[in-house]
């Protein structure tokens, strides 16, 4: 999704970067609002950061196979050196999702090596990556009432459910289920 109108407004004190008020429109009806705040460690000692997102009929993505929105909230806190913890609730207000006529190519892997600008050969992404994030833990809701819309290949049909995402980001557990509510399949 685009957004458009974003509004900010933030203040520092201290060590600590507070975001007092953060807005925008998507490209359609819903907004996105928030705020949070960061206090710079003394020394090697933690970071810590929380940021609060409510979504009003936003609209996360919209694309030839699937557009929806979601109205709710999520809250990220922590640190940076315990990592941190993303927890909320969400609901689908509305999707729809068509299904592709045919899937895609398959993806050709190439060959790269990296240069550096002096022309030497250079770290690797993937070398670069064996720093070890910090932990995201998960709890999230996700309420769908009978408002998505599967179409395609002969189907027509509606479906409700629920969803609870527990683990972290690197396992996350995902427990619920979607049901049909109504609909149709031509052979």
């Amino acid at each position: 999704s685009v957004l458009r109108d974003i509004q900010m407004a933030a203040n520092a004190r201290r060590r600590t970067f507070t975001l007092t008020r953060l807005s925008a429109k998507d490209g359609a009806n819903g907004r996105i609002e928030g705020d949070g705040s960061l206090t710079l460690a003394e020394g090697d000692g933690p970071m810590p950061f929380a940021v609060r997102l409510g979504f009003d009929r936003f609209e996360p993505v919209n694309n030839e196979i699937m557009r929806g929105t979601v109205s709710g909230d999520l809250n990220l806190a922590g640190d940076s050196v315990e990592g941190a913890k993303l927890a909320g609730r969400l609901t689908v207000d509305r999707a729809e999702v068509d299904l592709p006529r045919g899937l895609p190519p398959d993806v050709v892997d190439i060959d790269v090596t990296y240069v550096d600008e002096r022309g030497d050969e250079a770290e690797t992404p993937q070398a670069r990556e064996q720093a070890k994030p910090l932990p995201l833990t998960l709890d999230i809701g996700v309420t769908q009432p009978p408002r998505i819309r599967v179409r395609g290949h002969g189907l027509d049909s509606v479906w409700r459910g629920n969803l609870d995402i527990t683990g972290t980001a690197d396992e996350p557990r995902i427990i619920g289920g979607l049901q049909v509510e109504r609909g149709t399949f031509d052979f």
